[in-house]
């Protein structure tokens, strides 16, 4: 198996469906910010270094964000 797993959203097909439905969903809002962001590189020069550390904060900040957002989600729809 493979999608959003994590303990709460394989309780029971219902939640599984759902958190599934909701992370695919909220991945494809943050991943435009993420590409937003990271299209400003066009237009800013930074050194290779600065790059990487931006892109790889953005990366896991967005990892963060969605993690956060469907635990929410789940916990709203199902508590």
């Amino acid at each position: 198996m493979y999608g959003y797993r994590t303990s709460s959203s394989m309780k029971n097909q219902e939640r599984w469906t759902f958190a599934q439905l909701y992370s695919s969903k909220e991945l494809i809002k943050l991943g435009s910010v993420l590409v937003t962001c990271s299209s400003l590189n066009l237009v800013a020069t930074f050194s290779n270094e600065t790059n990487l550390t931006i892109g790889l904060s953005l990366l896991i900040l967005i990892v963060i964000l969605l993690f956060i957002r469907v635990e929410s989600a789940i916990k709203q729809k199902f508590n």
